[in-house]
């Protein structure tokens, strides 16, 4: 069963997110962007073209940023940017598992990290209950935070 974590949710749920005040919670979110080139498996003598993407992640702990594994999937580069700071910091994938759609990147310098206080998995929603989800959307370059309602939830 494949899963998508529609990430930048980070299953935070609306009594655990107010929309209009993300406090330290917006220090542990990240843009992430990636350089990419897909390998040409009918001519591997041939390079396919370099493209690139973003998506969003969040700080988990232990110097790991989780992610979506299509996100950095064939990512030849990759770079994460806290919201509100201008410096990327360059990463690279430690796990990945497309199986269920998640990756977890690093950085090379601990540091970056410091006073940074991981994000959580709360438990599943309610159907029916309100939700919010924040993240990049794809082309954004500020954060975005969206307010919807549960339809259903599926294990």
């Amino acid at each position: 069963m494949r899963f998508i974590l529609p990430l930048f949710l980070a299953m935070l749920w609306a009594s655990e997110l107010l929309a209009v005040n993300l406090g330290s919670t917006r220090k542990s979110l990240f843009k992430i962007h990636v350089i990419s080139q897909t390998p040409n498996y009918e001519q591997p003598w041939a390079q396919n073209p370099v493209q690139g993407s973003s998506g969003t992640g969040f700080y988990i702990g232990k110097e790991g940023i989780l992610t979506n594994a299509h996100v950095v999937a064939d990512g030849k580069f990759i770079t994460v940017q806290r919201d509100g700071d201008d410096k990327p910091m360059t990463a690279r994938v430690r796990f990945i598992a497309h199986d269920c759609d998640l990756a977890l990147l690093e950085v090379s310098d601990p540091n970056y990290f410091r006073g940074m206080t991981p994000m959580h998995f709360a438990d599943f929603p309610e159907v029916r209950g309100s939700v919010n989800t924040i993240g990049y959307p794809t082309g954004g370059e500020q954060l975005s935070i969206t307010q919807g309602v549960v339809s259903r939830v599926s294990y």
